[in-house]
């Protein structure tokens, strides 16, 4: 009798084993690879039913799925980011008691009630961006409590649209202006984004896109996403530099329209008020080149990031914000005893020695040659949490 328990244990555990064992096959090819990437599976190594049983949490965001019956081996599943994909059908999720937050943002579901079936007791759903009309028959007393988000945004098969949700400007680490945008339409118009001598097509399918422009370093220049029928715009501000003595407080414009703001403005060394769409700067008793980097909005949408340098830049004697031979010359003649009205001691003492001699004009050609400047502070733009599938746009 004992033995027979034995045996009976045994080919409990194998049947398990085996079960966990088992590769999985997928019938959606993007639905395999978003599994693949949350597991960090290799495109051949096998997805075992041991590792979908455990994924509490996945992200199937634009992976161009039309399925999603595979979701039946997530059994434990509690999270689902189903964003931007070309769902039409829910019915498979209705088996998953786990699942209490759904992101279907941006898909193309026309009716949610199967979802009334569902094995859940709660759940958060995120319908922005469907075709969704009607959802009275979730108004009445169900063993499933929902909470639905975005369901006044839903769009019309019939209407055309021509969505921007992210359109701001900042600096990479090159001190190259860049500008991010991404945005929906189901218009055939083709769009595009122009800012200066920049024009580039423009891809509006819920992907983010970056884009190097070349803008006026003079003054701020307008950036536009059209497709000619609808228009979003934002600026990008040269990263000029303005000659401020110790202790001096400048007003520095930016070149930003009225119904835009400043915000967060900060520097390195001196400080830094806001002032409409100026930035009022105070330099340091100490001088040396500062970045006064700030943030910009339009009413409550953020527009980009923007820095300017402030302070006695090394070299430039005349204070015209440039480092160029007149600055050179400028040092020779204070070194002959005739220097011009504007000459500023401090900057015509490059090496800092406390003295200004030929060795201060040679250090200005060798600036001119190498042609150095102070290099933009890398800042990026606020991103959300991939893993959090509600609080989609």
């Amino acid at each position: 009798m004992i033995k027979k328990k034995y045996i009976i244990a045994i080919v409990a555990l194998m049947t398990v084993v085996a079960v966990n064992a088992q590769t999985m096959n997928f019938e959606s090819e993007g639905f395999e690879e978003g599994i693949r990437q949350h597991l960090a599976l290799d495109e051949g190594a096998p997805v075992l039913q041991a590792h979908t049983d455990t994924i509490t949490s996945l992200n199937l965001s634009r992976l161009g799925i039309t399925d999603i019956s595979d979701v039946t081996c997530l059994p434990m599943l509690e999270r689902l980011n189903l964003s931007s994909n070309q769902v039409t059908d829910l019915s498979p999720l209705l088996p998953l008691r786990n699942l209490h937050k759904l992101d279907l943002f941006d898909n193309n579901l026309e009716d949610i009630n199967v979802l009334a079936f569902t094995s859940s007791d709660s759940m958060v759903v995120n319908v922005g961006l469907n075709y969704i009309d009607d959802f009275s028959y979730f108004f009445r007393p169900m063993d499933c409590q929902f909470t639905f988000i975005g369901m006044d945004s839903q769009q019309s098969k019939v209407d055309k649209y021509f969505h921007v949700y992210q359109l701001y400007a900042f600096y990479d680490d090159k001190s190259q202006p860049i500008v991010t945008y991404r945005g929906y339409t189901n218009m055939d118009n083709a769009a595009s984004l122009t800012c200066g001598e920049t024009s580039v097509s423009a891809t509006m399918d819920g992907e983010t896109y970056d884009v190097a422009v070349t803008c006026n370093q003079n003054t701020a220049q307008k950036v536009v996403l059209t497709n000619g029928v609808v228009r979003d715009s934002t600026y990008v501000i040269p990263a000029s530099f303005h000659a401020v003595q110790p202790n001096e407080t400048k007003i520095i414009g930016t070149g930003l329209p009225g119904n835009y703001r400043i915000d967060n403005a900060g520097a390195q060394y001196g400080t830094v008020v806001i002032d409409g769409t100026n930035l009022q700067y105070t330099a340091p008793d100490e001088q040396s080149p500062d970045v006064v980097a700030f943030s910009y909005y339009e009413g409550a949408r953020f527009r980009g990031y923007g820095y300017v340098l402030a302070g006695l830049r090394m070299g430039d004697v005349n204070a015209d914000g440039s480092v160029t031979f007149t600055d050179a010359v400028g040092i020779v003649n204070r070194i002959l005893g005739s220097p011009s009205g504007n000459f500023i001691e401090r900057a015509a003492d490059v090496n800092r020695d406390t003295k200004v001699t030929i060795t201060d004009a040679v250090g200005v050609v060798n600036i001119i040659k190498n042609n150095s400047s102070t290099s933009a502070p890398k800042m990026t733009a606020p991103a959300g949490d991939a893993d959090d599938v509600v609080e989609t746009e």
